[in-house]
């Protein structure tokens, strides 16, 4: 398909050290290191001995109807056609998004500590390779307001680059970066599945921390 998104890169840094020290200088740079680094680890075993716990952890599962309502405001690199023709849980049809958003209320006093994705799906082609026309160059991707989001924001349903019909795929998100933000912002998550794979279920798993007023 088009409406790709792709993962980002991350440049390598490279530090080059200063070797031409002498040995008593050397020496006294390992001695303030060595008293830098035991102060960082008693500090640190401090700081874990007076962390306290939420003192109201919850966690509530969303989970995808047949055919899932979505915030039309997230999928607008899409024709109107490709949105209203989308696919339902289950279909077996060739040329078909599968599109969902998941919507919750946010509580009050309650913030978003982690959320996973699952998404369940079969190859409804078979696969040839990442570039083909077939189910092989499926992507499961996050999108909010019109653009990938996420670390990464997209990622291959099938791993692999051959494999027959009715290929199971389920892909386990651990949302995080500028998704959880978003998620945690404006209490929705948006993803896309391309277009030759059926989704059998899917649902968002959130786990919050409360506290009283």
């Amino acid at each position: 398909m088009n409406n790709r998104l792709t993962q980002p890169t991350i440049a390598g840094i490279s530090v080059n050290s200063d070797v031409s020290r002498s040995t008593s200088g050397l020496r006294k740079m390992l001695v303030l290191l060595a008293f830098v680094c035991s102060s960082l680890t008693i500090s640190s075993v401090g700081q874990a001995q007076t962390a306290s716990p939420c003192p109201s952890p919850s966690s509530f599962t969303l989970t995808a109807p047949s055919m899932p309502t979505i915030y039309p405001g997230d999928f607008t690199q899409l024709t109107a056609a490709q949105i209203s023709n989308r696919a339902g849980l289950n279909d077996h049809s060739h040329n078909k998004f599968f599109l969902c958003t998941f919507k919750w209320d946010k509580r009050k006093c309650c913030e978003i500590t982690k959320a996973v994705l699952t998404v369940k799906m079969y190859s409804n082609q078979n696969g040839t390779g990442h570039t083909s026309s077939d189910a092989g160059n499926d992507r499961i991707g996050l999108v909010h307001n019109g653009v990938g989001i996420g670390l990464p924001a997209s990622t291959w349903v099938y791993p692999a680059t051959s494999f027959p019909i009715n290929t199971p795929s389920t892909i386990s998100w651990n949302i995080t970066g500028p998704a959880l933000t978003q998620l945690k912002a404006d209490g929705r998550l948006s993803f896309a599945v391309e277009d030759d794979t059926r989704v059998e279920s899917a649902t968002l798993v959130i786990n919050e921390c409360c506290v009283t007023e």
